[in-house]
């Protein structure tokens, strides 16, 4: 029997994020292959009920190792202060933004967040390693990217990688400003990405678009696509209403999310109100107060709900909205509003990797004039049952969690 260390770079329970689910579910898949599971992370202050309540959907199959991390608060304070007199500075002087949110250098941010997170938290799960004879190393996100140079020889090593990072670069608002600069950063950042992969002895991805991006981009690590799935049965439609309700799932923290959000509210909110006085905007998820006030006051008929315990609840007789612009891997939040049963407009970025077609069983459109057409249009009933049959389907089909198990027990034997 296996000894499978997931590291990760969070806490994945309860299950707020997309990211957070498809972590979850490749723990389950891993029980499920009947392998010892440990798990280490960052810890910035996980409460014991959730590392007790992810033992026990598990079934008392994993043990949790939380490292500790130092935070100087005084410092963090500081530098949160600094950004957000630079945000509001920028606003005054540029004034309305235009139609896709202004963006700042990220080239910083971009190298920092594979590097590892500190010296200590690296021998700590090197101790984990030894003293629990650990046979696979499982690292999840580009947060955990670089850790693969500090393992041990002798582990298998294996990387999820849920969105590829200089997939998601390229595509940075930035880079149109510094177009130069940028792709020479750009560059740098793809080579030490495709390196960093290239360390470990299996690489995961959770579609075969993103499968089929590493090979071109350079990985000759063994490559396995698999998915992520979710943990809803599928819902009858029978009594579905929605028409008036949009719902947009995400939290702020999680950078295209934001940016997503307000290039619909910038550009597309104030016209279906024009259209639709009805129509109201539901936002779940966790977003800052300073964020929901100044939203609330500039837009009118959004309401934040903050994190919900029951999402089929929240989403229920809605529209789903994913106007993500930038990223890679796939949106969990599509395949949650299909099984829950509410149609979805999305653009071409966000239904990435995921076999929906465009007026066949979702609207994709990049444009904010098409995104739209496709809200409105799903005032007719028909046409929404018949988005959500077919959606339910492919899910079915494609995405159960016996299938998931499936596609990964053999990693684990």
């Amino acid at each position: 029997m296996s000894k499978v260390l997931f590291v990760l770079p969070f806490f994945p329970y309860p299950l707020i994020s997309g990211g957070s689910q498809a972590m979850y579910n490749g723990m389950v898949a891993a029980a499920s292959a009947k392998a010892d599971l440990y798990l280490v992370y960052p810890d910035y202050g996980t409460p014991e009920e959730d590392r007790q309540a992810l033992s026990q959907v598990l079934e008392g199959k994993i043990q949790i190792f939380p490292f500790q991390m130092q935070v100087n608060k005084k410092g963090e304070e500081l530098l949160n202060l600094i950004y957000r007199l630079k945000y509001k500075a920028k606003k005054l002087i540029r004034g309305e933004a235009s139609a896709r949110p202004e963006a700042t250098a990220p080239y910083e941010e971009w190298m920092s967040q594979m590097m590892p997170k500190s010296e200590a938290f690296c021998q700590y799960i090197n101790e984990l390693i030894s003293k629990h004879k650990i046979d696979i190393v499982q690292c999840e996100m580009l947060d955990t990217l670089a850790l693969g140079l500090t393992l041990p020889l002798h582990v298998k090593k294996y990387f999820v990688h849920h969105e590829l990072g200089f997939v998601r670069k390229s595509q940075h608002a930035h880079l149109e400003k510094e177009p130069l600069v940028g792709q020479a950063i750009l560059e740098i950042n793809r080579v030490v990405e495709i390196d960093l992969l290239n360390r470990f002895d299996t690489v995961i991805t959770l579609s075969e678009t993103d499968t089929q991006k590493l090979k071109a981009a350079g990985v000759t690590s063994r490559l396995h696509t698999s998915f992520a799935t979710i943990n809803h049965a599928p819902q009858s439609i029978s009594d579905y209403t929605g028409k008036d309700i949009i719902a947009f799932v995400g939290p702020e923290l999680h950078p295209p999310n934001k940016e997503g959000l307000l290039w619909f509210l910038r550009n597309s909110w104030d016209r279906l109100l024009s259209a639709n006085p009805d129509m109201q905007l539901r936002i779940i998820g966790q977003w800052t107060e300073e964020t929901q006030q100044e939203l609330c006051a500039k837009y009118r008929q959004i309401h934040f709900l903050g994190y919900v315990e029951d999402l089929s609840v929240a989403i229920r007789d809605t529209i789903m909205i994913v106007p993500i612009l930038t990223g890679s891997g796939i949106r969990m939040k599509i395949l949650e509003a299909g099984l829950i049963g509410a149609p979805v407009v999305t653009t071409s970025v966000g239904v990435e990797g995921i076999p929906l077609v465009n007026g066949e069983n979702c609207f994709i459109a990049d444009e904010p004039e098409e995104f739209e057409k496709g809200i409105l249009a799903l005032s007719d009933q028909t046409l929404r049952e018949r988005f959500i049959h077919s959606t339910q389907q492919i899910i079915a089909d494609r995405y159960s969690q016996q299938a998931l198990i499936k596609n990964r027990a053999k990693l684990y034997q």
